[in-house]
């Protein structure tokens, strides 16, 4: 199964089930979550031995606010840059070598593959009108046509 973030609905489903004695994968399959998945969630947000789905949610939020900043990916003038060297047909590697070139004595300018591939990942997935297809970010792309159709 693909990874999917818990809304508060699906965190809400365990705590109801919970009562009724329901073992872990039954409850798991009703929600479409794998077992593990259920486990970690009831360990990582139990309130002594009681687990709320809205204090799981509470604590979520809380936990994505308290992450460290990203001051590569939310700098405008980097990410239009990224776009304006990917328009030229540069692949994400070419992009973050040329960015060390162009910006030799800028380091807040500069970007690793990596932070190019995110960039542009997020990027394409805002204007549906580039034609690109990443196969997998972080390690291959290729370009495809927009009216082809991508298996």
């Amino acid at each position: 199964m693909p990874y999917t973030r818990y809304t508060l609905d699906k965190r809400n489903a365990p705590q109801a089930k919970e009562g009724i004695g329901l073992p872990i994968c039954y409850r798991a399959a009703i929600i479409g979550k794998h077992q593990s998945g259920i486990y970690r969630e009831l360990n990582r947000n139990r309130t002594g031995c009681v687990y709320t789905g809205s204090a799981a949610q509470a604590a979520r939020v809380q936990r994505r606010l308290d992450n460290k900043p990203r001051p590569k990916l939310d700098d405008y003038a980097l990410t239009q840059e990224i776009m304006r060297l990917f328009r030229r047909d540069m692949p994400p590697d070419q992009i973050s070598g040329w960015l060390g070139v162009l910006y030799p004595e800028q380091p807040e300018r500069q970007a690793s593959t990596s932070t190019v591939y995110t960039c542009l990942y997020r990027e394409t997935a805002k204007d549906p009108a580039l034609d690109v297809y990443f196969v997998h970010p972080y390690h291959s792309w290729e370009r495809v046509p927009t009216n082809t159709p991508t298996g």
